[in-house]
């Protein structure tokens, strides 16, 4: 089923599939169909209401913080938001994510906060 996913411009059709596996389990993937991998905008956090294994979202130019609803997705198996221009810092809730297998985040902007000896926070840059 093909759908248009609010916050994510130029609109763009989203693929979400059911598969059905070896172990007949549905399996429904989110991935950008856009060849142009220009797409913008922020990650709706109403995807965290889907019982998504995948989604991948790699080279776009979204946006804004991961919604802490995506840890609400506990099928959640691949989750690849790298080379976006996403930012703030990671949610906690991403932690519930307990079958994930496949987390790329890489050169994004997020803030990552570190905890000195004397528990203070300080900015990692």
């Amino acid at each position: 089923m093909l759908i248009n996913l609010l916050n994510i411009s130029p609109r763009v059709s989203f693929d979400i599939s059911p598969r059905v596996s070896s172990q007949r389990a549905c399996r429904a993937s989110i991935s950008a169909r856009d060849k142009s991998r220009h797409l913008s905008g922020s990650i709706p956090s109403e995807w965290g209401l889907l019982p998504l294994v995948n989604i991948t979202l790699l080279g776009n130019r979204l946006t804004g913080p991961i919604p802490k609803e995506i840890g609400n997705i506990i099928t959640l198996e691949r989750l690849v938001l790298e080379n976006n221009q996403l930012s703030g810092t990671l949610p906690p809730e991403l932690g519930r994510l307990s079958n994930l297998k496949r987390l790329f985040l890489s050169s994004n902007k997020f803030r990552v906060i570190l905890k000195t000896d004397q528990h203070e926070d300080f900015p990692y840059k």
